[in-house]
């Protein structure tokens, strides 16, 4: 987890910085976006029930985890991948706006408009859907619940893969959208290359996402989930961060330029 936690001070840092240049002059404070900041929060609330998660058992085997701790893991894990979706999606929305500023064509600006409602209701899909598995949701958590219901293990796991689907294609889509004008930005060579390594960073965690679906069809039929899924768990964070990190870079330029001018 030591990469996850560094990621995440990565984050914060690039973040702040970001908050920082929205704030010179003061009035700018006004165009601090909300999907930025919900993709914030929504990430430092998964770094605080991670603690809970690690203490409650995450990454042993459940042999050796009491049931209230094993109850408070897993409660802790629903609430963490639904505010994974909304800070993932936020993300997304949040870098398809940043692209909207580099081409002004009529139809560039149709497609990322489109994307953001793609985006939006996906997002609000997927959660919905996850929270409407079981009924009441605590049987998630709480085996011993009687008469709960929930949906078939086989619509369960098309239902995953569906969003892991929707998720590692947006990803791919808004990593090399960049190509297409590239090439033909009359920006400076430092841009070229932000946007760049922009593109290898959502490549990244394209291939994170792409590894963490592999891996959830590997686990799905073992018992003992606080055991075998802490990768799962990082691949999640690193999918997550390295989305925040590459959305959040661009924006940075003129903190680095004014950083350039003034030592010389």
């Amino acid at each position: 987890l030591a990469v996850v936690w560094t990621l995440y001070f990565v984050v914060v840092a690039v973040y702040g910085i970001r908050i920082y240049t929205r704030l010179r002059p003061l009035r700018s404070i006004w165009y601090i976006r909300w999907e930025d900041v919900t993709m914030t929060l929504t990430l430092t609330t998964q770094m605080g029930l991670l603690i809970g998660r690690v203490e409650n058992g995450l990454g042993r085997q459940t042999s050796y985890v009491s049931p209230p701790n094993r109850k408070k893991a897993i409660h802790f894990q629903i609430i963490s991948g639904v505010l994974w979706v909304i800070s993932v999606g936020m993300c997304k929305i949040s870098v398809a706006i940043m692209l909207l500023r580099f081409k002004q064509e009529r139809r560039w600006k149709l497609f990322l408009y489109s994307l953001i409602l793609v985006l939006l209701a996906g997002t609000i899909a997927i959660c919905f859907i996850s929270l409407l598995q079981c009924r009441p949701l605590a049987i998630m958590w709480d085996p011993k619940i009687v008469g709960a219901k929930c949906w078939d293990p086989k619509h369960r796991q098309i239902q995953v893969s569906v969003a892991s689907i929707f998720v590692i294609v947006t990803d791919f889509i808004l990593s090399v959208l960049p190509i297409t004008f590239i090439r033909q930005l009359h920006r400076p060579l430092r841009e070229k290359i932000i946007l760049c390594f922009l593109m290898g960073l959502g490549l990244v965690a394209s291939g994170a996402g792409i590894a963490k679906t592999v891996l959830l069809k590997k686990y799905r039929n073992k018992p003992d989930l606080l055991w075998v899924t802490m990768d799962f768990v990082i691949l999640s964070f690193l999918e997550q961060q390295l989305g925040i990190i590459a959305g959040s870079l661009p924006c940075l330029k003129a903190a680095f330029e004014r950083t350039l001018t003034r030592f010389g």
